[in-house]
């Protein structure tokens, strides 16, 4: 384990006070961090939109992302203003 100095020095004094040792701090709490159930977030559900009028934009290229990219960045970049107002036009 490798533990802050100060992290330490916490778990000692608090180990004084409690009249115990630092092993029985530490094996403590580790036994309540290990006893709490840890669910995971769900994740939100991400509806992907695949049907529509009108298909892809006439100036996307789903072969060339590669390509459309290095143009982006030559532009000004993929995350330059201009490019957000382009992006915006297009919706």
């Amino acid at each position: 384990m490798n533990l802050s100095d100060d992290l330490i020095l916490r778990a000692k004094r608090a180990a004084l006070e409690a009249d115990t040792t630092l092993t029985g701090i530490i094996a403590n709490s580790l036994r309540e961090a290990l006893a709490k159930p840890h669910r995971r977030k769900a994740q939100k559900k991400t509806k992907l939109i695949t049907y529509g009028k009108g298909g892809v934009h006439p100036e996307v290229d789903l072969d060339g992302t590669s390509a459309e990219l290095s143009r982006v960045i030559a532009r000004g970049g993929a995350f330059s203003s201009k490019h957000m107002d382009a992006v915006t036009e297009l919706h």
